[in-house]
């Protein structure tokens, strides 16, 4: 009796959201996020340049003080809206650094 009732349940919400179009995403409208290292000019606390870049939909992972850098993650769309922000110098890709074996002799 009590899946009956279940299935009743389901074959009803099935049914009533039968008619509602499905959502589609398009691979050419969807943008997948890289990584970016932001370089600021010292025009601008970093901390208001950093609240702006995130309203602008830059998602911050390090706010490096000393060296006037942020980095975090966008798409493409966004880091061009990131280069118009007032006190941004720079936006470029992260790219990855792999130190060698503490015990090599050679190091760059």
């Amino acid at each position: 009796m009590t899946y009956s009732r279940w299935f009743v349940i389901l074959l009803l919400l099935v049914v009533s959201k039968a008619d509602e179009q499905p959502v589609r995403y398009s691979p050419t409208i969807m943008s997948t996020t890289k990584k970016w290292v932001v370089t600021l000019a010292s025009d601008r606390p970093i901390s208001e340049v950093s609240n702006e870049l995130t309203k602008t939909g830059f998602d911050v992972d390090q706010v490096l003080d000393q060296i006037g850098c942020i980095t975090g993650s966008a798409s493409d769309e966004v880091v061009q809206k990131l280069r118009k922000v007032p006190g941004v110098a720079d936006v470029s890709p992260e790219s990855p650094i792999q130190l060698p074996p503490s015990d090599e002799s050679i190091t760059w």
